[in-house]
């Protein structure tokens, strides 16, 4: 059966089958890298808020934000290869959001400032809540 396959796949490949798309692919890549990541970050057991730190990741399709963040155990062990993880994840998703052909102009972002996220500890478990403007919003027109 996998012999059929084989040959039915190359059959295809060899009489000019599809092309894979190359944004798709970088997104998919994209993907492949936030999980590994994400396997590498625990997210507990913290005791306290200055246990815990974000982690960053990019969106692959454009946006009016271009990044989010996640909560990761500050002290992890793995936490080096999970950022390493995650900085290739954020250039594969830059690399599709930016690549030829990507629609840019579909929609219209307000150029406004939010406060970056906070990490936080509950019930030893890190997580991440919208940052305190201190009641200021700055609206950049």
């Amino acid at each position: 059966m996998l012999a059929v396959a084989l040959a039915g796949a190359s059959f295809l490949v060899g009489c000019g089958g599809s092309d894979p798309d190359p944004v798709m692919e970088l997104r998919l890549q994209a993907d492949a890298a936030e999980r590994r990541a994400l396997s590498l970050a625990p997210t507990s057991v913290c005791k306290a808020d200055h246990d815990c730190a974000l982690m960053y990741f990019g969106n692959s399709f454009p946006s009016c934000s271009p990044y989010r963040a996640v909560p990761i155990l500050a002290a992890a062990p793995t936490r080096h290869l999970a950022e390493l993880a995650a900085e290739t994840q954020r250039s594969l998703a830059r690399e599709a959001r930016n690549a030829p052909g990507v629609d840019q102009d579909f929609f219209v972002c307000v150029a406004s400032f939010s406060p970056p996220p906070v990490p936080y500890c509950e019930q030893s478990q890190c997580k991440v809540r919208p940052g305190d403007s201190g009641g200021i919003t700055i609206i950049i027109e």
